[in-house]
């Protein structure tokens, strides 16, 4: 076990944590600053009938899951998630490309069509190999700023999004998400991850604490939380080992019975010999995963569950004067949620470190 009160061991987690999961606020910062110098400036003029999204697999897939659903809600242009460039897209469109390998057949495949069809394309993939083949002039390179494969797609993908999204509603007036203020808010998730800060004052390690040892379930509250939860459930088995399920708040609702009797009935239970088997295997505890604004209603609906527990970004006992989150009329929970998927990056860390020997 890592002592994390101990100086050396804390460098070295404080190392660890930087190069698994501590690069959200770069990558979120380096697209904003691309964004901001005029990376995106040919898609100002343009009124375009859809943005269609199509990614590669794995977290740049789950950043985008997370935009297209909280853009159906507050963005006046449809999203369209699709694996393929869907027959219809053409020069009214605008093509969005995210993913971490410019070999990916289903990127390439999307490029090459959009360039013949004459669909304004954005890839923040990288433009080289076979995807740089089949790209035209045209295409613009918004590239992941920072190497690191998928570790850190979610938020990749997530920023791309939101520059795209900003770049179009330029012209139209309204407000998007900042994306020099979400890199801050991330970069102050990453501060407060840190080993040196006690468990009290560290929401990533408090949280794996809570984790540790149980099996873990991470319900959405929506699509998009969901969509957050299938990124944590990921991030949990491949910097950890723990595997855990991932599913929408209703579906854990719905079995909240049979979670309240797994641990303790069958056959298994019955002949156990705690001596010779080891302890039972504790029953699952269910982490929802909601955004501020729907922390009553979660809340209310969680008292219907023996084991659970609302995880927001924002503290639930925050005072209006210290809220990490600015009130906003549009886009309010992508911040929130881009906040706790690093969260859970970081406490799949944590995890892991409590399992070193």
């Amino acid at each position: 076990m890592v002592d994390l009160t101990n100086a050396p061991a804390a460098e070295r987690a404080a190392m660890v944590l930087f190069e698994v999961a501590a690069h959200g606020g770069a990558q979120a910062r380096a697209i904003g600053s691309a964004s901001a110098s005029g990376a995106l400036a040919e898609l100002e003029s343009l009124r375009p009938r859809a943005l269609i999204s199509v990614t590669g697999s794995g977290d740049v897939a789950h950043g985008a899951d997370v935009f297209a659903a909280i853009a159906g809600a507050d963005w006046d242009i449809p999203v369209v998630r699709s694996p393929r460039l869907p027959s219809w897209a053409g020069p009214l469109d605008v093509l969005l490309v995210a993913g971490a390998d410019s070999g990916d057949p289903l990127l390439v495949e999307a490029v090459s069509t959009a360039s013949r069809r004459g669909v304004a394309t954005v890839a923040s993939a990288p433009l080289e190999g076979p995807l740089r083949a089949a790209a035209d002039s045209r295409v613009i390179d918004l590239a992941p700023r920072l190497a690191g494969g998928d570790s850190f797609g979610f938020v990749q993908s997530l920023a791309a999004h939101v520059a795209v999204a900003r770049a179009v509603r330029s012209s139209r007036g309204g407000s998007l998400v900042d994306l020099l203020a979400l890199a801050d808010q991330i970069d102050e998730e990453i501060f407060l991850a840190h080993p040196s800060r006690p468990i009290f004052e560290n929401p990533a390690r408090a949280l794996a604490e809570r984790m540790r040892g149980r099996r873990v379930v991470l319900a959405g509250d929506g699509s998009a939380a969901a969509s957050v939860a299938r990124y944590g459930a990921g991030a949990l088995l491949r910097v950890a080992g723990e595997p855990a399920q991932a599913v929408d708040l209703a579906t854990a609702l719905v079995a909240g019975e049979r979670l309240a009797s797994v641990a303790l009935t069958g056959e298994a239970a019955l002949f156990h010999d705690p001596e010779l088997d080891g302890p039972l295997p504790a029953a699952p505890r269910v982490f929802a995963l909601a955004s501020a604004q729907s922390r009553w209603d979660v809340e209310a609906q969680l008292r219907r569950l023996p084991d659970a527990e609302l995880v927001m970004a924002e503290a639930s006992t925050a005072e209006p004067s210290a809220r990490r989150f600015p009130r906003q009329e549009e886009f309010a929970d992508l911040p929130q949620f881009a906040v706790l998927a690093q969260r859970l990056a970081l406490a799949s860390v944590y995890l892991r470190l409590g399992e070193e020997r």
